[in-house]
């Protein structure tokens, strides 16, 4: 790339590179071009920050938007449900509250999945009420809208949508105990995610004496569970999704309180690492990824500051 390509990606605040990728490329490219750099120069003199306004600790040029986000809604606080949204900025590492209207009514122990541009919200309990009632939030309105509502109401489920190969979206339910169809761990308060076409992992929950840490990886082509490493601490009732490769799980019941500790499985490191936790304590709340939408601007509350160093 010349001199003026490189400055003009730099500038760009949608580009997807790492924090810690961003001071190694400036370098590796000076030390190719030592003629004519003396724009990167002095990029790398006044603009590289140490610590941008986000939080992050990688030296940086510029905070810029994440291609894709983790978005926790509702759940069981200290009080009662919780009407609170937060998001996780994976760039910055940390869980922000957004300025959008995505707040839905108090509810825990509820479905939520993104379905093409809409989050759709479905059954849970507030307290006093089973839900039957289902609701979507567009991406592009910014605003919820009332759906078809469930046959029955119904609470602690947990879903996961997938694509058919002709691109219709279908929502699965799973977890608890119905008595078919047993895993190697038999559990409720269990959460899971699909990965790949014909798999999915189910981590934590409750096997009626204690709560779990396990991991399983349950392989549909051959009907078979097999294990993966452990969680770091045990969890029922938590939020669960997958995120460039990676399993995150957020908040629920540790057998003592509830917790808002967060954590994830890298599948290629094949390891669970701790993350920041989020702002409360909560549980039986539900976790979203947003990806490659401008409504990501929004919910991390990111305010664009023109720079060009060209």
């Amino acid at each position: 790339m010349t001199e003026t390509e490189i400055l003009t990606a730099l500038a760009d605040d949608r580009l997807d590179i790492q924090c810690k990728e961003e001071e190694p490329l400036i370098n590796n490219w000076i030390a190719k071009n030592p003629k004519n750099n003396e724009r990167m120069m002095r990029l790398k003199s006044e603009n590289l920050k140490r610590r941008g306004t986000d939080g992050r600790v990688a030296a940086v040029v510029r905070d810029r938007v994440p291609r894709e986000v983790i978005v926790a809604i509702g759940g069981w606080s200290t009080g009662g449900p919780s009407d609170i949204v937060e998001v996780f900025n994976p760039r910055a590492q940390s869980w922000v509250t957004p300025d959008a209207s995505v707040r839905e009514i108090p509810r825990a122990y509820h479905g939520a999945v993104l379905c093409a541009e809409n989050l759709t919200i479905f059954g849970g309990f507030n307290g006093r009420e089973y839900f039957q009632h289902a609701k979507s939030f567009d991406l592009n309105k910014k605003i919820w809208e009332e759906i078809t509502n469930m046959h029955d109401r119904r609470c602690y489920v947990a879903a996961t949508p997938f694509v058919d190969p002709i691109g219709t979206y279908h929502v699965v339910a799973m977890g608890g105990l119905n008595g078919s169809s047993a895993m190697r761990s038999v559990r409720t308060g269990v959460s899971a995610v699909t990965y790949e076409a014909n798999s999915a992992i189910v981590v934590g929950g409750f096997n009626g004496v204690r709560r779990l840490k396990s991991t399983e990886f349950y392989d549909q082509r051959v009907g078979l569970w097999y294990p993966l490493p452990d969680m770091e601490i045990t969890r029922s009732n938590f939020g669960i999704e997958i995120m460039n490769g990676c399993i995150y799980v957020a908040g629920g019941f540790d057998g003592t309180r509830t917790t808002s500790t967060v954590e994830r499985f890298d599948i290629r490191a094949y390891k669970w690492e701790t993350l920041p936790a989020m702002s409360i304590p909560k549980s039986a709340l539900r976790l979203v990824r947003i990806a490659d939408h401008e409504i990501i601007r929004n919910l991390i509350n990111f305010h664009p500051i023109q720079l060009d160093f060209t």
